[in-house]
């Protein structure tokens, strides 16, 4: 959409090179949605085989997620396509880390933050997360093209265990824009209802 609004724009005649943009990714989200998955199929009494894939993938899925739509972030902004956007001064649209504090008090408090250090990316941390990695935080150039491989392995082990990701992000993209929704419409709702009695506002 981003690339798209841009070709419009350079079409038009119009000036892009002061437009910026971020496209964000809900990281810990993903770990607590797919980890409550994960824990449905480790159900005590039964083979305890069945606990080894569901047991080495908690807390794993988020990173390997972010790892990977880091990839097809480099992809997008690639190619003669983007090429003719960056020759008129465009601005690539950055891969924003969002939601990186940790949610699970067992994972380590910068499980969020260590992982995803690379070019054209953001990490929104809140203040918590911040002082954390100030304390005892690793800075690993480019660490979010590191353990690629381990990545793309957990997420087809995901798949193996019957969590289908698209669907969990789905659920969650749909969850998200609706705590967008809910404050909005409870804001013009109050807004009007202030209006109807002539409150100024």
């Amino acid at each position: 959409a981003y690339i798209r609004a841009l070709e419009r724009r350079l079409n038009e005649g119009r000036d892009i090179e002061k437009i910026a943009s971020v496209a964000s990714f809900f990281v810990s989200r993903i770990d607590t949605l797919v980890d409550q998955l994960l824990g449905h199929r480790m159900i005590p009494g039964e083979d305890p085989s069945n606990f080894e894939i569901p047991s080495q993938l908690l807390g794993k899925i988020a990173v390997a997620s972010g790892k990977i739509a880091y990839q097809s972030f480099k992809k997008i902004f690639n190619g003669k396509r983007w090429q003719k956007l960056l020759e008129n001064n465009a601005h690539v649209q950055r891969l924003l880390w969002a939601s990186t504090s940790t949610k699970n008090p067992e994972y380590k408090d910068v499980i969020y933050v260590e992982p995803f250090i690379g070019p054209n990316t953001v990490n929104t941390m809140p203040e918590d997360t911040i002082s954390a990695f100030a304390d005892h935080g690793k800075i690993i150039e480019n660490s979010v093209e590191a353990n690629l491989d381990e990545a793309y392995r957990n997420l087809q082990l995901l798949e193996k265990v019957g969590i289908v990701l698209t669907r969990v992000t789905q659920q969650l993209e749909d969850e998200g824009i609706q705590k967008f929704i809910d404050p909005f419409a409870a804001l013009m709702k109050n807004l009007a209802d202030k209006h109807l009695l002539g409150i100024p506002v």
